[in-house]
Parts: C-alpha cells; sequence; structure tokens
C-alpha cells in the first residue's frame, strides 16, 4: 500500500474546496496513481443554500491545481441530465454549459456527470498503474472481483462521458452500501469516495 502523505504534508484547509485541492495535489505528484498528471476530483459544497460540484477541468495537471482549475456547476441541474436519455457526448458540453456558474471557468472534464451523479461529498478519478496492470489483461473483470470484493464493484468498460457515467451511478447504487467505497473502471483506473478529502484520498491510497 502506497503511504498517506495527508498528516505529513497538509496544512490545516479553511473549506472543504481547499481540502479537496490539497488531496488533488498529493495524488497528483505520485505517478504509481496518475499518467501525465491526468485524472479528475471533485467535490460537492453548499454554497449560499446552492449545492454546486466543483470538477477538476480538461487539461489542468492534479499534482498543481489550484481553485480556477476548478468549474462550479449547479449540482441539481447536471446530475439531472443523466436522466436524459437523448444526451450523449456530442451533446454534453452544450448541455452542460448553462449550468456553470463562473463563465471564466475551464472546460469542465468529461468526466463531470460521473462526479455529479456519485452522491460522495469527495470523489478521487485516478489512472493508477497498478489497477490498469490488473484491468488490461484478459479475464480482468474476474481478477478485479477476486481482488477488490464488494468494497469497490467492477464497472465494465465504457468510453469516458455519459455513457460510463451512467454506468458508474448505476454500479454505485447496486453495491452494498456497508462496504462500497469506491468504484473500479475495467481498462480506466479507480474511482474513490468519502466524505471528506482525506477520507476519499486514503480510500484511493488502499486501492
Amino acid at each position: 500500500m502506497l503511504h498517506s502523505r495527508w498528516a505529513t504534508t497538509s496544512t490545516p484547509a479553511p473549506d472543504q474546496l481547499a481540502e479537496a485541492l490539497q488531496a488533488a495535489r498529493l495524488i497528483g505528484e505520485q505517478p504509481e496513481l496518475v499518467l501525465h498528471g491526468g485524472g479528475n476530483t471533485s467535490v460537492k459544497l453548499d454554497r449560499d443554500g446552492r449545492q454546486v460540484l466543483y470538477v477538476k477541468g480538461s487539461g489542468a495537471d492534479l499534482a498543481h491545481v489550484i481553485a480556477r482549475d476548478y468549474t462550479p456547476l449547479d449540482l441539481a441541474a447536471t446530475r439531472a441530465l443523466l436522466n436524459d436519455a437523448s444526451l450523449d457526448n456530442s451533446t454534453m458540453y452544450a448541455a452542460l454549459a448553462p449550468h456553470v456558474f463562473d463563465p471564466q471557468a475551464p472546460r469542465p472534464s468529461i468526466e463531470t456527470l460521473m462526479h455529479a451523479g456519485l452522491p460522495p461529498a469527495h470523489v478521487i478519478h485516478t489512472h493508477a498503474a497498478s489497477i490498469l496492470a490488473l484491468s488490461n489483461t484478459r479475464r480482468a473483470a474476474t481478477h478485479l472481483r477476486a481482488a477488490f470484493g464488494a468494497s469497490a464493484p467492477v464497472v465494465d468498460y465504457q468510453h469516458s462521458g455519459v455513457a460510463l457515467a451512467r454506468a458508474c451511478v448505476a454500479a454505485w447504487h447496486a453495491a452494498d452500501a456497508a462496504l462500497a467505497n469506491g468504484l473500479i473502471l475495467a481498462h480506466h483506473g479507480a474511482v474513490a469516495c468519502g466524505r471528506s478529502a482525506d477520507e476519499a484520498y486514503e480510500c484511493m491510497l488502499r486501492m
């Protein structure tokens, strides 16, 4: 297991967004967990009585993210897009645009709908090398289910975007709520969830 650096490198953060940024940078600094700075993280916050999803924008390196690298979206409206049967990757960004609170924010991650649809407050998605080593093999699902069991249900491969988001949300709701704290994405990586940033970070390390 990778060793946690939360206590030794993180300073007290003023709010949950700052804590989410700390977790993202710690993840991004470990090459075993990311490929070329990739991956994405998010946090769901209450801002003036409105639920806001902050999700990392496309192209930002996790190891160096700051607040302006995250896109704030109306959580309820973004999550509701998953119920639109006509939505696909070709229409997703146009559908997301009206729900972005800051017009100067970066383009949201292609995994925005996945982050919106998963209930936990903090979600971290990486392309961890050790998980890819298992998932990019024959009988991958068998190996992954044996390795992770109920703690991280396996989601069969879907292209990033709308289809993957729907598959992840379905897998999460079908899982044992008392045991599941993440998902394994076949041929794609891992998703760790938590009520706090450090909980999601520790979950990713365990996975």
